[in-house]
């Protein structure tokens, strides 16, 4: 496990932040009735106002009420991709994210019917490899556009917490725990 997140580090630490496309963002926010959006420019930050979540004074629930939200990478025909959507359902529910789910094929898995399609810019993005990788859940931050891997591949409930605890602790001291991408 170490050295898959070693080499997820790795991988992530080469992505540089173009613009997230806004089209895609908005299109999720307006298929999900309980959430609202406010977009301002495609390289402005966005603002996320969220739905009330189970009350957790958790490090990871005040940071998933805050600016942070999650991007979910997938292909529905991926084994891994559909073991790994329960646990970040899972982590929805738990701690109140915000998830977009990005679909390689255009198809969506059981609690991520409504997708948002992977774009060559959305790839550029997130992606810096000549062949896609799935699954890949990643946290971002709503106000500089700057993200974080959380994970690269099927991940326990454990380990994604685990990794979405150090960056709480990191962001709530405020200091950079990861090589961020910038707008």
């Amino acid at each position: 496990m170490k050295i898959k997140l070693m080499l997820a580090l790795l991988l992530c630490s080469t992505l540089s932040m173009a613009e997230i496309s806004t089209q895609n963002i908005k299109y999720s926010f307006e298929r999900n009735s309980t959430l609202s959006k406010k977009i301002t420019t495609p390289n402005k930050p966005m603002t996320l106002v969220k739905p009330a979540a189970p009350a957790n004074d958790t490090p990871i629930g005040e940071l998933a009420k805050s600016k942070y939200f999650l991007l979910f990478f997938f292909d529905s025909k991926c084994p891994h991709c559909q073991d790994f959507a329960p646990v970040v359902k899972k982590i929805e529910e738990k701690y109140g994210f915000t998830v977009i789910p990005f679909s390689f094929d255009g198809i969506g898995l059981p609690n991520y019917e409504k997708i948002n399609y992977v774009t060559p810019k959305i790839y550029n993005t997130y992606y810096q490899t000549p062949k896609p990788f799935y699954p890949v859940l990643i946290l971002q931050n709503s106000e500089d556009m700057s993200f974080y891997p959380v994970a690269n591949g099927a991940g326990s409930l454990e380990q994604v917490t685990q990794m979405l605890n150090k960056y709480a602790d990191a962001f709530n001291n405020k200091e950079t725990y990861a090589v961020k991408g910038s707008t």
